[in-house]
């Protein structure tokens, strides 16, 4: 493990205003606030400056048993977030700090295989060189966080920032974290932790990202920015790396499944957040949305059609986009054959739909939720909209077709019979 250097900053908020405390610590801006009155700050601080230097000398010449504790931890994290984030790319760190002084990037396909590789091994394998930095700041923080209540239990409020990490206690209160509704959360208690997307490797003139993709060793290039809150540092600091990795969709299905709450933004400027993460939004007009569910019927064509390439989208009454629903088919160079949509909606950024896009369908029932929510996460408004299908296939034909939707709380069902590309539609409230 590489040493660290890190700069902390203690305050306090009390009777008295303090000079900051300051040393070199663990490669990053630690900043504590302690709102307690300046005789019980100055009393106790020397028990924390001890408790810190002893904890840097911990971190920096780890034992085999707090290495191993960090590996199990790691480990357990690595499978429940579906290899979104590893412990085990020394390797691939270590190439990457080569090519930084090299001004020569690494192999590609070799790195892909060699990441493919140590994913395989048990964690027993000496082969694997362990990267601990992240998981161990996370777990220094968590500690911290114990040490501060414990150093001055009647303390109104705490707060603390380490490398993307934060956590809040005190009186209930509107936490600001961009301009954005869907970045003010309201808590007593707060554990946060944004994804690490910030540049990492030099090379060649260009600059990489620190987080490396544990599939292959790569740094993320074009993931999304992740802010997770989660019971703990180290859930939030996992998840939120994990986030940054996966595909969006994947992501915030993960988030849900493990019900926590987590905030992506896209370099698109887009907002999607996990249910958890609305249900602490401090409007309580965005916490609950109304969501409809939508079923369409892809007809079994004859002779040599392929699946179709589809696109469902929600545009107000304008035909601005309010929210785009599906993106069925990968290949961006097909997706000018759905003339509608490519020119209204996708030919100037068609980038935004990248992470919305899956395979194509085959023959069948095909089901979507939508959440009540736009572009930028925000609930819709009641209104009318239009719903807007356009489908095309090759070796088949192209039919774009649209419906006004009267969006209201008393919102009916709908059936629509189709005959061509498409068989049926219909939709309703979801439960």
């Amino acid at each position: 493990m590489r040493a660290f250097a890190l700069m902390l900053v203690l305050s306090f908020a009390g009777q008295l205003q303090a000079k900051p405390y300051q040393q070199q610590w663990l490669d990053a801006e630690l900043v504590v606030d302690v709102a307690v009155p300046a005789q019980q700050w100055q009393q106790q601080l020397p028990k924390l400056q001890q408790w810190l230097a002893t904890q840097q000398q911990s971190y920096l010449e780890p034992t085999r048993e707090l290495q191993q504790q960090w590996q199990q931890r790691c480990e357990q994290l690595r499978q429940q977030l579906l290899n979104g984030v590893s412990c085990r790319l020394g390797s691939a760190v270590q190439q990457w700090q080569q090519a930084v002084q090299a001004k020569q990037l690494p192999d590609r396909v070799a790195l892909r295989q060699h990441s493919r590789q140590l994913n395989k091994l048990p964690a027993t394998d000496p082969q694997i060189l362990w990267h601990y930095s992240g998981i161990a700041r996370a777990e220094l923080a968590q500690q911290l966080t114990a040490q501060l209540q414990l150093l001055w239990p009647d303390a109104n409020s705490f707060q603390l920032k380490l490398a993307g990490l934060s956590w809040y206690q005190g009186a209930e209160q509107v936490m600001q974290l961009g301009e954005t509704g869907l970045q003010q959360l309201r808590a007593r208690q707060l554990f946060l932790a944004e994804s690490e997307l910030t540049p990492g490797y030099q090379v060649a003139h260009r600059t990489y990202s620190a987080v490396l993709n544990p599939a292959d060793g790569w740094p993320v290039e074009y993931g999304p920015q992740a802010t997770v809150a989660a019971a703990d540092l180290v859930q939030a600091w996992a998840l939120a790396q994990s986030l940054a990795v996966l595909a969006p969709q994947q992501g915030l299905q993960l988030a849900n499944q493990l019900q926590s709450a987590a905030l992506l933004h896209t370099e698109q400027g887009q907002l999607q957040a996990s249910a958890p993460w609305y249900a602490m939004l401090a409007d309580p007009s965005q916490q609950h949305s109304q969501q409809m569910q939508i079923r369409y019927l892809l007809p079994e064509l004859p002779g040599e059609a392929r699946r179709p390439y589809l696109s469902l989208w929600l545009a107000d009454e304008q035909q601005q986009l309010v929210r785009q629903l599906e993106v069925s088919g990968v290949q961006q160079r097909w997706w000018q054959e759905l003339r509608h949509w490519w020119r209204k909606q996708a030919r100037q950024a068609p980038e935004q739909f990248d992470s919305l896009a899956g395979a194509t369908h085959k023959a069948g029932w095909q089901q979507l939720r939508w959440d009540g929510r736009n572009l930028s996460g925000e609930v819709v408004p009641a209104g009318r909209y239009w719903l807007h299908l356009e489908i095309a296939r090759e070796h088949g034909g192209h039919q774009h077709l649209k419906w006004p939707l009267d969006w209201q709380p008393s919102l009916a069902a709908q059936q629509h019979k189709i005959s061509g590309e498409l068989s049926a539609i219909e939709w309703q409230l979801a439960d």
